[in-house]
């Protein structure tokens, strides 16, 4: 993969900032745990006029939970992890707060 293959992705995303009304936005694409790409589009902080860099840091919230869901889907489809299986199969230490919630989780 090179910064050429990636050309599209520039007008790709600065369309879904658009679409979505985003105001900045920082990408990194990563290959064979290499970064071909990383670069900051639109702005930080639309007031001042401060652009988003690949520095940027975002508040992602409660966005790990999507991220671990994403990561669990990839292991599951390459035969890694079996979605049935309870957490504790896996993690044997694991323990939420609520012990009913760790049973239905794990």
């Amino acid at each position: 993969m090179t910064i050429e293959s990636l050309k599209g992705i520039h007008t790709y995303i600065e369309e879904q900032m658009k679409a979505w009304k985003v105001p900045g936005v920082s990408v990194a694409v990563v290959k064979d745990q290499e970064i071909v790409m990383m670069e900051g589009y639109g702005y930080r902080n639309i007031a001042q006029s401060l652009p988003v860099t690949s520095e940027t840091l975002f508040a992602i919230g409660s966005s790990t939970k999507a991220f671990t869901a994403l990561a669990a889907g990839i292991l599951a489809g390459e035969k890694i992890l079996d979605l049935d299986t309870p957490v504790k199969e896996y993690l044997p230490d694991f323990k939420m707060f609520d012990a009913f919630a760790t049973e239905r989780i794990g």
